[in-house]
């Protein structure tokens, strides 16, 4: 092995050490993900509780953020600076974000089924260029599409918004 492989195998260039910082930091809300999972009913094999939905996400979420942990750490598949976004591409990406915290504070409020439909609605969007009213139409239909899921074929009511009870 030369001393250049041997370099670029043991130091972490800026593209893997952020695939470290996102797994650890993605790790560690699995980790509280899963354990407030266990504060749920868990029901039985006939009638699954609460708690089935959020283990199997925090359990995948674990098991995935490991992987990118240690693909990180072991691999040099991926390699490089990270760099900025593309030219216009900023706002996308703050308005994305601001998106996703906005929905997160908002959840307890309004409850999943109209939050997963405004969410919808507002990153439909702002990722495509279109017409306003097909991103509140592809919006409604996620809506409607989790509910069905979850209440008809599931057979599990997720927990209502405190200001709207849905």
């Amino acid at each position: 092995m030369t001393m250049a492989a041997t370099e670029t195998s043991t130091t972490m260039d800026g593209v893997r050490r952020g695939r470290m910082i996102v797994g650890t930091v993605v790790l560690i809300a699995g980790l509280a993900y899963t354990v407030h999972a266990f504060s749920l009913p868990l029901g039985t094999m006939a009638q699954p509780g609460a708690a089935l939905f959020p283990l199997i996400v925090g359990v995948a979420t674990i098991v995935i953020s490991i992987l990118t942990i240690g693909e990180a750490r072991f691999t040099t598949k991926v390699t490089g600076e990270v760099g900025r976004p593309a030219p216009g591409r900023t706002r996308v990406v703050l308005a994305m974000s601001g998106a996703i915290v906005g929905y997160l504070l908002l959840l307890p409020f309004i409850g999943p089924y109209l939050g997963a439909g405004l969410f919808g609605a507002v990153a439909v969007l702002l990722l495509r260029d279109g017409v306003r009213w097909k991103s509140v139409l592809y919006g409604a239909a996620l809506g409607l599409l989790i509910t069905y899921v979850f209440i008809e074929l599931l057979g599990v009511r997720l927990a209502a918004g405190s200001l709207t009870g849905v």
